[in-house]
């Protein structure tokens, strides 16, 4: 009997001092930090492009990864939470139905290269561009010196004078500096 109260209590104690020290760890974790500057290393895209032209239904599909020119993006958290990207990054996307491609510069205007973020979980980032729809992007992954982000868009357009609606995923991966 003695010896089953003694294991009990020793059971009791080692429980206690668990949680206890469970509790004072949680404590101590600090999430990273989106704030800093961030540089990208790499976009993957897939665009789909859909739309009629003289009555026929047409899908034009395009996949690449993007050619990175030097893009930082410094994120701060002013009372507004603000961005600024410098640098740029270019993208083939489809120029006509027979599939013909150009290389598009991104971000082609200082409307694309600054705006305001917010982080809305541990999940999820929304970037607002004046002018423009904001973009929800999930975070895939998020540590201190890593960020990995991907956005779906779409986007109306024109082709040869056709209107056409583009479907735009995207994956980006940024590394803090």
């Amino acid at each position: 009997m003695k010896a089953t109260f003694l294991k009990t209590l020793i059971v009791t104690f080692a429980a206690a001092t668990l949680i206890s020290c469970t509790d004072d760890l949680e404590s101590l974790v600090v999430p990273p930090s989106i704030v800093g500057v961030w540089g990208l290393e790499s976009v993957e895209y897939d665009v789909r492009t859909e739309g009629v032209n003289n009555g026929e239904v047409f899908t034009i599909s395009h996949t690449g990864m993007a050619e990175i020119f030097g893009l930082k993006m410094n994120m701060t958290d002013d009372p507004t939470n603000t961005f600024l990207a410098e640098g740029y990054y270019t993208v083939e996307i489809p120029a006509d139905f027979e599939g013909t491609t150009f290389k598009e510069v991104f971000p082609f205007s200082d409307v694309h290269k600054r705006g305001t973020w917010f982080k809305e979980s541990d999940g999820v980032m929304h970037f607002y561009f004046e002018g423009l729809s904001v973009i929800e992007a999930e975070i895939q992954k998020f540590s201190e010196k890593k960020l990995v982000i991907s956005y779906d868009v779409t986007i109306e357009d024109k082709i040869d004078g056709v209107t056409c609606t583009n479907k735009i995923h995207g994956l980006y991966t940024f590394s803090k500096e």
